[in-house]
């Protein structure tokens, strides 16, 4: 994905319920409004053209004439607070007139990201917490399973929905997407070693350590499934970097009872809710999501 590149590179540089107001990133007033994110989408999409030579690959003054021009269309940013992102990216295109001078003109591309990262909702600290809140929260308990499985750190952050919409919203920027915040119930940062639930999941994670799934509504029974199963899955996109969701969604599929009893869940109630994943939840998936799978999953 073209916007997963610019998040790379700035890590390069770098080197559900909610009756309570969210305390989760900056204050309501310091997040990006719709109008910036609209701008920086576009703004993003020059950052990447230029920093990986798709406005040409021969240094000189055609090369400068086409990264100011196509920077001058985007137009102003919207809000000060963006001015001197624009003003620092703006900086980097007279150095591309020189084969000498192009790695400096990538060096002004990265500072001008760095300026982006503390606007975003993720770069900031969630309230750390090992149980069940009302507010998005990084669960302790959740990433110290996510990490044991992954083999290295993750943080599971759990986002109320006002935050969580917001926070895909964002990452829409980066990852030149529009993908639903309604539809979607996970995902995980590669660069960050950072998996991104809704909060209503996670808080059904924690019930399994103390309730009888079987005694579970059975609406609440395909919930607490597929709230495993997102777990699940987002825990093997770590694991397993670079495979397809299909690939993905069958090791998380494989390894959904475990997951389950890492919860606190029972061996009756982990092969129950195997089940329940493969009659209820499994079948709905699109087909990105699906391919043979080994053993008897399907």
């Amino acid at each position: 994905m073209v916007g997963a590149a610019f998040a790379a590179a700035i890590a390069v540089a770098a080197s559900g319920c909610t009756d309570e107001p969210s305390t989760a990133g900056a204050s309501a007033g310091d997040r990006m409004s719709a109008t910036e994110l609209r701008w920086l989408r576009v703004y993003v999409r020059w950052w990447i053209d230029v920093y990986y030579d798709q406005l040409g690959r021969v240094p000189g003054q055609q090369l400068v004439r086409a990264c100011g021009n196509r920077l001058e269309k985007i137009g102003p940013p919207p809000t000060s607070r963006l001015e001197p992102i624009r003003d620092r990216a703006a900086a980097a295109c007279p150095f591309l007139s020189h084969p000498g001078t192009v790695r400096r003109a990538n060096d002004v591309l990265e500072d001008a990201s760095l300026l982006v990262r503390p606007l975003l909702m993720d770069n900031h600290d969630l309230r750390l917490s090992a149980s069940p809140t009302r507010e998005s929260r990084a669960d302790m308990r959740l990433s110290s399973i996510a990490s044991t499985v992954a083999k290295a750190p993750q943080e599971v952050r759990c986002w109320t929905d006002e935050d969580w919409g917001r926070l895909v919203r964002e990452s829409n920027v980066w990852n030149a997407e529009d993908r639903d915040p309604t539809a979607l119930s996970g995902f995980q940062d590669g660069d960050t070693g950072r998996i991104h639930m809704r909060l209503s999941q996670c808080n059904f994670l924690h019930r399994l350590r103390g309730e009888d799934v079987q005694k579970l509504s059975r609406k609440d029974q395909i919930e607490m499934a597929d709230s495993v199963d997102t777990l699940a899955h987002e825990i093997q996109h770590a694991v397993l970097p670079n495979a397809d969701e299909d690939e993905v969604e069958c090791a998380a599929a494989s390894e959904l009872e475990r997951t389950a009893l890492r919860l606190g869940a029972t061996d009756q109630e982990a092969t129950w809710l195997l089940g329940i994943y493969v009659s209820e939840i499994r079948p709905d998936f699109s087909g990105e999501y699906l391919s043979p799978c080994e053993g008897d999953i399907d």
